[in-house]
């Protein structure tokens, strides 16, 4: 966005916002994808401490808005080029102290990048007595600091301040902030964040634009929304059946308007239930065989009945 900003010739105070699939390098994993979608804005040449709270508070409010629950907003101060370079000597000075008890993948980085190890969850136990930027900042930097946090006040967004709280990208200067969806696990419970990054348009060649902005994971809220309006589907069909069978027992169903779902690959009934634990479905229907009953499981209650009965039976239990 920077670039395309510069690139443009554009001058003066600019907003921008994206949308669309973006690529990482890194191992996949659970909310963590080698493609995934994002969303972001991006608000340049401002260097004003409203335009960080203007944005946090768009992120926020747009967060609310879609049904992420559990939301935390959370935000820091990383300083400039100013004061940072004696924190980071503190920093490192401490990290030489504990580097034997630091992780592997932390150990190298006291070299070359230390604010990255304040982000790892292993060395967290390490990092108690680590030295913090807010206690180092400037006086600009403790001023724009304290101007965001009390906008944000004033606004009503509520936020905690993570004194440990790094961005996974290096330009980042003064504001850096994270929402955080607590109904998540952890390793998964951040859907998005961002921060000021001054200096950035310089380092890539352009004029000067300094400039805040955030981005959102799609995939991450999408993971927070189901978490928390459970599952998409009303029945998952565990059959001892063939796949065909279970599949007109499930037309049965979904005839009756229920939302049914059943393995086709023909997995073992323990495969399938396994299925059905992931799918979160509020009931369970182990199908047989066409002229047997149906076992159906809600919770602790189970019953056996036909297939055409179940939708009687469902609706029965939401009166």
């Amino acid at each position: 966005m920077v670039r395309a900003f510069l690139d443009s010739g554009g001058q003066g105070v600019w907003k921008g916002a994206y949308s669309g699939p973006m690529f990482r390098y890194e191992r996949p994993q659970k909310g963590r994808y080698r493609q995934f979608y994002q969303v972001g804005v991006e608000y340049l040449d401002v260097e004003s401490a409203t335009a960080d709270a203007e944005v946090i508070e768009l992120g926020f409010r747009y967060l609310t808005a879609v049904g992420v629950a559990g939301l935390e907003t959370r935000i820091n101060s990383l300083g400039d080029r100013s004061c940072r370079p004696a924190y980071l000597a503190e920093l490192r000075s401490y990290l030489d102290e504990h580097f034997e008890d630091l992780c592997d993948d932390s150990k190298p980085l006291v070299a070359t990048n230390p604010l990255r190890v304040l982000d790892c969850k292993v060395c967290s136990p390490i990092l108690g007595d680590a030295p913090v930027m807010t206690d180092h900042l400037c006086a600009p930097c403790a001023d724009h600091h304290a101007e965001v946090k009390k906008s944000l006040e004033r606004l009503s967004i509520p936020f905690i301040e993570d004194r440990k709280l790094v961005r996974g990208l290096d330009y980042y200067t003064r504001t850096a902030f994270e929402y955080i969806a607590t109904d998540l696990d952890a390793a998964q419970n951040a859907v998005g964040g961002g921060g000021r990054y001054d200096g950035l348009a310089e380092s890539i060649g352009g004029r000067p634009a300094p400039g805040v902005g955030f981005a959102l994971g799609i995939d991450r809220i999408i993971l927070a929304r189901e978490r928390q309006v459970g599952s998409s589907i009303d029945i998952y069909l565990v059959s001892e059946a063939p796949p065909s069978e279970a599949l007109v027992a499930a037309s049965v169903l979904r005839k009756s308007g229920l939302r049914v779902d059943f393995d086709a690959k023909g997995r073992s009934v323990k495969g399938q239930f396994r299925a059905a634990t992931r799918s979160r479905a509020p009931v369970t229907v182990v199908f047989r065989a066409e002229s047997e009953p149906a076992d159906v499981r809600a919770g602790d209650n189970r019953e056996e009945m036909p297939i055409e009965e179940i939708a009687a039976w469902m609706r029965s239990r939401a009166k």
